[in-house]
């Protein structure tokens, strides 16, 4: 597909200022370390003044104030102005996002009775819809998606292949799910019987994801023991991260790669919790707090906390102890002075 745009529809559809010829055409984007003719560089940072000097025929996303370094201003090169260059730059990646193509007559789909579907709709081949489920307007169902019954998926939804979206789960509007996650899996519940044997206990609740919610490839939700899993609105999940029954999430949460929330725990709005954090079950963590890197959480903390550590605790007392264990070396060797000292 062709992602050919002129300077003046980019800073139209973006609704910043621009310098140099509205006519010219951009092809692409390039990185600053690889520029390429006819494409758009975004450039944060005066450091890469010099290189934007380099070269020619480009168009440069700046931030105002950097065109001052640039003159006089190479003829051949275009910008443009943003105030909030990062924010301007996810807009203007969208005109050069891929289109994957759609599928409106559903062929080799199976649509179980009572499926009610929606306006402009595309489900790919190979595709499972269960009985009484409904589809919103606008939805993208990649190959290769099983929907199971009872299910809604609101409008403007996007399932990339190979997701799985068990029985009664409820999908909001303008969510995304990327591939190979599986949303309603069985909760990990056993109860231990006489002879050290595990019987499953039923998992009869579903997952509710709201609004403007994010998944990552990989993803496994636990539907609920009963009741509901809950991821709130706004929330942004990455690659290969699990949450287990009845967990609770908040409102634009950000929870990133490999992480684990055990059962039953609930986290609070605008929580940050980053790779590889661990969180025991039936603890509360409290809005805007964050959760550093490979954190074992094995209690509840208030919000605006700040944690880090195995197990985890204020991520000072956490930073405090570790410079002390880096000066137990040098300790160790003054203890052995004193001793031999003595002798």
């Amino acid at each position: 597909m062709d992602h050919s745009y002129t300077l003046k529809y980019i800073a139209d559809y973006a609704k910043i200022n621009y310098l140099g010829n509205p006519e010219t055409v951009i092809k692409g984007v390039s990185e600053i370390e690889n520029i390429k003719s006819e494409t758009l560089v975004f450039v944060f940072d005066d450091k890469y003044i010099n290189d934007v000097k380099k070269y020619n025929k480009c168009t440069f996303l700046i931030k105002k104030g950097l065109e001052d370094s640039l003159n006089p201003l190479n003829d051949t090169n275009n910008f443009l102005i943003s105030e909030n260059p990062k924010h301007d730059m996810a807009k203007i990646l969208s005109l050069f996002e891929l289109n994957y193509q759609k599928f409106l007559k559903y062929q080799n789909v199976h649509l179980s009775e009572s499926v009610k579907i929606g306006n402009n709709v595309s489900i790919a081949p190979f595709s499972f819809i269960g009985k009484n489920s409904v589809i919103g307007n606008n939805v993208e169902i990649m190959p290769h998606c099983f929907i199971g019954d009872g299910s809604l998926i609101g409008d403007n939804t996007k399932i990339y292949p190979n997701v799985s979206i068990m029985s009664n789960s409820y999908i909001g509007n303008n969510v995304i799910i990327q591939s190979n996650s599986v949303i309603g899996s069985d909760g990990y519940g056993y109860v231990q019987t006489d002879g050290n044997n595990h019987f499953k206990i039923p998992q009869v609740g579903n997952v509710i994801i709201e609004n403007d919610v994010e998944i990552g490839s990989n993803v496994s939700i636990d539907r609920a023991t009963i009741g509901s899993t809950i991821i709130k609105k706004g929330t942004k999940i990455d690659n290969m991260v699990h949450i287990a029954h009845n967990v609770k999430i908040g409102e634009r949460s950000l929870i990133i790669a490999q992480s684990g929330i055990a059962g039953s725990s609930v986290i609070g709005d605008d929580v940050i919790i980053a790779g590889q954090a661990g969180i025991s079950g039936h603890i509360n963590i409290g809005n805007q707090s964050v959760i550093m890197g490979r954190s074992g959480v094995t209690k509840s903390f208030p919000e605006n906390s700040k944690i880090s550590g195995f197990p985890a605790r204020d991520h000072k007392d956490d930073f405090r102890e570790k410079v002390m264990i880096k000066k137990i070396p040098e300790l160790f060797k003054d203890v052995e002075k004193l001793k031999n000292n003595q002798k």
